[in-house]
């Protein structure tokens, strides 16, 4: 490159900036106004845990150590 910038660095930088605008895209979720009340209203009215899910979470908090 005639910017005075080593090719290696210049590319190292620009798939480093690339990369990073990808996963950050990849991570987030838009949802539409309607999606978005339709989730609201499920934290606002979360569903009786199942049996299944009551011992998973047992079974989880058996095996996991928490630092309080």
């Amino acid at each position: 490159l005639s910017l005075g910038v080593d090719k290696s660095v210049f590319l190292r930088a620009t798939i480093e900036r690339e990369a990073k605008r990808v996963l950050e895209a990849q991570s987030r979720h838009v949802l539409t106004p309607e999606d978005a009340e339709l989730f609201a209203a499920a934290l606002d009215a979360p569903p009786t845990p199942t049996p299944r899910a009551l011992e998973a979470a047992r079974n989880y908090r058996a095996r996991v150590v928490h630092a309080d």
